[in-house]
């Protein structure tokens, strides 16, 4: 087996949404899914409960022994984006993940 095929057999594609509407398909490896449960200090069986996603899933997928099909790519997605993660393409870095920067509230002037 080559490095690619070893190190990227057990993605899923993840469809991501520019605010130009434009579709962009990245690989979710099992190591986004891990790094993004550690950032909000999830456990793999919160996040089963969270994306309705069986445990035995998302513990064979993260240490490499699964492929997800979409749905099941789709449900752990949009459980970590709800937690507040965002999903990093692969911009010559490689891909990642980090936490949603909150939305910072204007403080009132006072008159």
């Amino acid at each position: 087996m080559n490095a690619f095929y070893t190190q990227f057999h057990f993605c899923a594609l993840l469809r991501i949404y520019s605010p130009k509407g434009t579709v962009l398909v990245m690989a979710i490896t099992p190591a986004q899914s891990r790094a993004a449960r550690a950032l909000l200090d999830m456990t793999q069986s919160s996040l089963a409960l969270a994306s309705e996603v069986s445990l035995r899933t998302i513990v064979n997928f993260e240490a490499g022994r699964a492929q997800l099909i979409p749905a099941t790519i789709s449900a752990l997605q949009r459980a970590l984006e709800d937690a507040g993660i965002e999903f990093i393409a692969s911009n010559g870095g490689g891909p990642g993940v980090r936490l949603r920067a909150k939305p910072h509230i204007a403080a009132r002037s006072k008159k």
